[in-house]
């Protein structure tokens, strides 16, 4: 019998250290996705603004330099936009954003974020101008800076709050 105690304590334990080690895994995966499309979104603004290579094929193209699951993204939705002319793009953008980052890591203000810039790249007039981008990838760095910020401070809280969380369950269950 305190075999079996022993064991289901032990495996709690071990379960709730490692809870606490993936919340703090999530912080970490959440800045790095921001870092990789700010890295797109500011491929995208040079070759729009300064090659005027049209968004698609922008899309496209910083979709082959970044890693998943935002290289799907913006390849297909570039895609997409190509063999589908006359598609308003901001639904293709919403659709392709809730397919390749719904479970992504972004919390809900990233994505709103995100969904901000596919109305902006929607409007012809707000592209021609281009300084909204820039805007965009300054709101980026502070998210980007706002991320890493909350990764420094709450990882390593959730690891040891994960194994004191165990321990007190060895503690109460033995």
């Amino acid at each position: 019998m305190f075999e079996i105690r022993a064991a289901g304590a032990l495996l709690a334990a071990v379960f709730s250290a490692l809870m606490g080690f993936a919340l703090g895994n999530d912080l970490k995966r959440r800045a790095a996705l921001l870092r990789e499309l700010y890295k797109g979104v500011v491929m995208m603004h040079q070759e729009v603004d300064y090659l005027k290579v049209p968004l698609e094929e922008a899309m496209q193209h910083a979709g082959t330099i970044l890693t998943e699951p935002l290289s799907s993204f913006f390849q297909e939705t570039g895609s997409r936009l190509e063999r589908l002319p006359g598609t308003p793009f901001f639904s293709v953008w919403e659709e392709s954003a809730g397919l390749w980052l719904k479970d992504s890591g972004l919390m809900q203000e990233d994505r709103e974020l995100l969904l901000q810039l596919g109305r902006q790249l929607a409007s012809p007039e707000t592209l021609e101008r281009g300084g909204f981008l820039t805007v965009y990838e300054r709101r980026l760095e502070e998210l980007i800076q706002k991320a890493e910020k909350e990764y420094q401070n709450k990882a390593q809280l959730y690891g040891r709050l994960g194994v004191l969380g165990g321990i007190f369950l060895v503690i109460v269950l033995i």
